[in-house]
């Protein structure tokens, strides 16, 4: 094999042991020289469908325009193999014995390149998709035509179960978005999507709960079908406990709800409440037949015991009894639709104190917690899960408290964390979440998914800043750091630029700063004196915004980039960001001259306090403007893979759409199109104080007392 084995050593230095790959093989031997294709070359796919040998096409296409021959074979072995060479056989045979040296498993590939070719053995179908997708990741073009560096790799994953959950609840992504998505997940050997549908699906039995636009049964069907063809199980999620305001939002179901005054739960101990949902679960079953998960929900009821019936019981027997009837109802009917149930373990766990034996084995819990240190802080939940026989994934996130981008090396440690631990315990899986709270595009999310394909493939690789070096090479091809480093200072940027106007969580964004007041306070007692560490932050924020914007702009317009859709949304986030900087320095500069004008009409000189009140309504008018065109500017960007945020404007006389501005409180509910990413900038009062200042800058020439109160 010429270079020695190499395994992913834990530590400094892990991610250099190979080539730019996503996740990072188990064992790598690298080797000079390698295999460039010629027209004469032949794409051979064996035992896997045509899926793994057009995918590998399709790569070479794309870089190279050369279209290779593709021929498709019934076998019972697993192979693939390009070539021109006679020497071809010869060469599958060294990878089915280099396949050997794999831990058993359908997704365990072997692949090998050399002068002769590329060729690949596989312990399944999947295994082949995957040595396929490596393969697309060695890719290279030299002198016009493809081309593989020489190496043998053998691989196998740790983790059984490696999933992406991806919410509809805010907003209906098109349905080739979600096709595209799959193939790309699969590329990464993610081989799991958990949908979140909530109301975007379309219900027929119970149509009042369904979204004007959502999935229909046959783009479900059809979801599936390219999720099998690439190996990415499908995974229904319909909530059904708590996060039920998609369904009793609605008048119909108040009857249902566990408090009245709250859309948020159903009464677990009312009839009804499985009348509808098991409805829902008969529809959604029936169009995603021969999936093998079915998620029911079940996270955050935080109510239970709020009705009558509920609290007499919780006064009795504590709240474990509620949960377990309701899971044995929900649980039950999906087995009965022939699927195995998902469920969150949040609430079952915090109440389940002695009663862990009673809880079923014949589901999967997903376990989940967001922290970075998730991992060590659940460590004895995952002890007892490891020991309790029960089928347990874990989930940690991707998504963020803010609207822009995700802080990504924070959700890296969550995502490492948590897949060393699921591999560690011999758990089923690692899932991450993107809950749509604050209504991040999905693109913004990819390097969340690398790092959950990198620990759920192999968990002794960390993920840190090196992965994200490694994410923009094999995701966008670009082999300098500047992106990597675009990702990782947005990512940083995020939570401090939202907090420049807002304090806390923006699920609290009605509780913005108030503007400067027009009447100078005292020293200590300043605007800009409460927002001092805003005012350092803001000086900063603007130069890495501006160097952000300055390099993916240059990237989009370099062209030939890969995923330069996501650059663009990146972009768009940017530019959001960069002009809320601007609105905090004219609130900033508007204190600063109401003093100056305040002093100036106390000596007399009224034209120069008028023209410094002016002057700062105009900055203030700037800075909102701003917001407003980068507001302009994301709107085309982001619906060009998802229907318009504002139901309303596929609403019929027949289909109206009831929108919960309440939604838990969360970002994207508080608007009904995307103007909720900035939502504070047109609520804290710049607007009014802007008009205020300009009304004000006419009355100064002619007042005998400061006008402005």
């Amino acid at each position: 094999m010429g270079a020695a084995m190499a395994g992913a050593p834990e530590g400094k230095g892990a991610l250099k042991m190979a080539y730019d790959l996503i996740p990072q093989p188990k064992a790598l031997a690298r080797e000079p020289g390698g295999y460039s294709a010629n027209m004469s070359a032949l794409i051979a796919v064996a035992g896997g469908g045509a899926a793994p040998g057009e995918f590998l096409a399709d790569a070479v296409r794309a870089e190279t325009s050369l279209a290779l021959r593709l021929a498709v074979a019934k076998d019972k072995r697993h192979t693939l193999l390009v070539s021109s060479s006679v020497g071809g056989a010869q060469l599958v045979r060294a990878a089915a014995k280099a396949l050997q040296g794999a831990k058993f498993s359908a997704e365990a590939y072997a692949l090998i390149v050399n002068e002769k070719g590329l060729a690949a053995a596989a312990g399944g179908p999947a295994g082949l998709f995957y040595a396929a997708a490596t393969a697309v990741q060695l890719l290279e073009r030299r002198g016009g035509r493809p081309f593989w560096p020489a190496c043998t790799i053998v691989d196998w994953p740790d983790l059984p179960f490696r999933a992406i959950h991806y919410d509809l609840k805010h907003h209906m992504e098109k349905p080739d978005y979600l096709h595209d998505m799959v193939k790309r997940l699969a590329a990464m050997k993610l081989n799991a999507l958990v949908l979140e549908l909530e109301d975007k699906f379309l219900y027929t039995r119970r149509p009042e709960i369904s979204a004007p636009v959502g999935l229909s049964a046959d783009d479900l069907r059809a979801l599936v079908d390219t999720c099998k063809r690439y190996h990415v199980e499908f995974v229904p999620l319909v909530q059904g406990l708590g996060h039920a305001s998609y369904i009793l939002k609605h008048p119909k179901y108040a009857a249902l709800r566990e408090k009245r005054d709250s859309f948020a739960e159903f009464c677990p101990q009312n009839e009804g409440t499985y009348r509808v949902l098991f409805d829902l679960y008969e529809e959604v079953a029936e169009a995603t037949k021969g999936t093998k998960y079915f998620h029911i929900g079940g996270d955050e009821a935080w109510l239970m015991g709020a009705c009558p019936r509920c609290s007499r019981s919780v006064a009795a027997s504590g709240k474990f009894p509620l949960y377990q009837e309701w899971l044995d109802l929900c649980a039950g009917k999906i087995r009965s639709l022939g699927r195995v149930p998902m469920v969150w373990d949040d609430m079952l766990i915090k109440n389940a104190a002695g009663n862990w034996d009673k809880l079923p084995k014949d589901l999967f819990y997903v376990r989940w917690n967001y922290g970075p240190n998730a991992a060590q802080e659940d460590r004895a939940k995952i002890d007892n899960y490891s020991k309790s026989g029960l089928e347990v994934i874990l989930a940690a996130s991707t998504q963020t408290g803010v609207p822009y981008v995700p802080a990504y090396e924070e959700h890296f440690a969550n995502i490492d964390g948590y897949g060393k631990a699921a591999a560690a315990a011999g758990l089923a899986g690692i899932v991450t979440t993107t809950w749509e709270d604050s209504g991040n595009h999905g693109e913004t999310f990819w390097p969340g998914f690398a790092a959950t394909a990198q620990a759920g493939w192999q968990a002794s690789v960390n993920i840190n800043y090196e992965f994200l070096l490694n994410f923009t090479r094999v995701f966008h091809r670009v082999s300098s750091g500047k992106l990597a480093a675009v990702y990782r200072s947005l990512g940083q940027a995020s939570v401090k630029c939202y907090q420049l106007l807002a304090p806390g969580e923006p699920y609290k964004a009605e509780n913005a700063f108030p503007p400067p007041p027009v009447v100078p306070a005292k020293p200590g007692g300043r605007w800009r004196d409460a927002n001092a560490a805003r005012v350092a932050d803001a000086t900063a924020l603007a130069a890495t915004l501006r160097e952000a914007r300055k390099v993916l702009s240059a990237e989009i317009l370099s062209g030939g980039r890969r995923n330069s859709y996501a650059l663009e949304v990146l972009l768009s986030s940017a530019k959001v960001m960069l002009a809320r900087v601007e609105v905090f320095f004219a609130l900033r500069d508007a204190e600063l001259a109401i003093e100056e004008a305040y002093a100036a009409f106390a000596e007399g000189d009224r034209a120069r306090a008028s023209k410094l009140v002016h002057d700062a309504s105009v900055g203030i008018y700037d800075g909102l403007a701003a917001s407003e065109g980068a507001l302009s500017s994301l709107v085309p960007v982001w619906e060009r893979t998802r229907l318009p945020q504002d139901m309303s404007v596929f609403e019929t006389t027949r289909r109206k759409y009831l929108h919960d501005f309440n939604n838990y409180g969360h970002l994207a509910s508080k608007t009904r199109d995307l103007s909720y990413v900035i939502f504070v900038e047109r609520h804290m009062g710049a607007f009014e104080l802007a008009g205020t200042l300009m009304k004000a800058s006419g009355e100064i020439l002619r007042a005998k007392a400061w006008p402005l109160r």
